[in-house]
């Protein structure tokens, strides 16, 4: 019995050939030959707000794999095991991809975004119409990047007209900087 097998399916599975260049100019290394990128694209890792980049690998626009980005200066070509995961959602089978509302019956059915956007401001706006102004509030998450957090205040602020939010940053941190 041999314990290296050199051809059959898993052999082929984990062959590793030259990833090449992302189109960042970044070197991608070795990778397994089914995961090798015909694009990539950069983001910013959704698990912390620490702004770490990451370059995702897309295969017929899908993505297939991620390194993180190496000559960026916050991560500098490293990732944590929550970034090594951050692609992990997007296979979840319970992951909503679009927006959904309930009928007459309490059925779920999907929606476009700009009607779930709409829908949303106009329910927030009947709150605030009740019992004033001040009665709704947001609190983002330390998963959220800073431009998405930008995004946040103003559309709650210009658009649903609320004065009051905040990052959960800075309420999860509170509590480590009076232990400090």
């Amino acid at each position: 019995m041999k314990l290296i097998q050199r051809v059959g399916k898993r052999s082929d599975e984990l062959a590793r050939i030259d990833g090449g260049i992302s189109s960042d100019g970044a070197v991608l290394g070795q990778l397994p030959r089914g995961k090798a990128p015909d694009q990539t694209v950069r983001t910013i890792c959704g698990y912390c707000a620490t702004g770490c980049s990451l370059t995702v690998h897309l295969k017929d626009g899908t993505a297939v794999n991620i390194t993180p980005t190496s000559r960026y200066p916050v991560n500098l070509g490293a990732a944590c095991p929550k970034g090594w995961e951050a692609l992990t959602p997007l296979r979840s089978p319970d992951r909503l991809t679009t927006p959904m509302v309930r009928d007459t019956r309490g059925d779920l059915q999907p929606i476009s975004w700009n009607t779930a956007s709409s829908l949303f401001c106009e329910r927030m706006r009947a709150i605030q119409a009740e019992h004033g102004p001040a009665s709704a509030a947001f609190l983002s998450t330390g998963q959220i990047a800073t431009e998405e957090m930008a995004l946040l205040g103003a559309f709650a602020k210009f658009e649903m007209g609320m004065a009051h939010g905040d990052g959960n940053t800075r309420q999860c941190m509170a509590t480590s900087a009076v232990a400090y």
